[in-house]
């Protein structure tokens, strides 16, 4: 395990891992981002009454458009980092080899391909089951002034299952990387 964390690499090796990692970042800040944007045109008040107080020292004052979408940015790119990491190593065929850059690619846009996927599942579902309020709901919907609950709780499926479909996609895309690494 050390050695797949911490491994004696080549400069031309770490730098390929180092690009794969900030390409990782890049990947899944994007789509934070544009995931925020789309997620806050379906709930504003997700974001006015509820991340905006996760995420408040954060906040640029540019408006709630693009607050949301920092806030997209904040919490995804840390884990396309790793994933990009992850996919990189995993391309390798032994531990002094250089990633695979093109599968390690694939393997990131598959974790990507995923989430999405998720993320429109947890809107589906909350779409399906928005008129089955538990009263927890309606308590919480009350105790945050929330005057459009179904719509609050439909974004935050989508949110829930986006992270669900990473880690799902993080353990499919290491999978089909191992198979395919030549």
């Amino acid at each position: 395990m050390k050695q797949f964390l911490y491994p004696t690499l080549s400069f031309r090796a770490f730098r390929d891992l180092i690009g794969l990692t900030i390409s990782g970042a890049l990947i899944a800040g994007v789509y934070g981002i544009l995931h925020d944007q789309v997620t806050y045109t379906l709930s504003p008040e997700y974001f006015t009454k509820f991340k905006f107080d996760q995420f408040a020292d954060a906040d640029p004052g540019l408006g709630n458009r693009a607050f949301a979408g920092v806030i997209g940015f904040l919490a995804t790119w840390w884990i396309g980092a790793i994933m990009g990491w992850l996919t990189g190593r995993l391309s390798m065929k032994s531990g002094t080899d250089r990633p695979q850059v093109r599968l390690a690619l694939r393997g990131l846009i598959l974790i990507f391909a995923i989430a999405v996927v998720c993320g429109i599942g947890g809107f589906i579902f909350g779409a399906a089951t928005s008129q089955d309020l538990p009263a927890y709901w309606t308590n919480w919907q009350r105790m945050n002034g929330i005057e459009d609950i179904a719509a609050f709780r439909r974004v935050g499926w989508v949110h829930n299952m986006g992270y669900i479909g990473g880690i799902l996609g993080g353990i499919t895309a290491s999978v089909w990387i191992r198979r395919k690494r030549s």
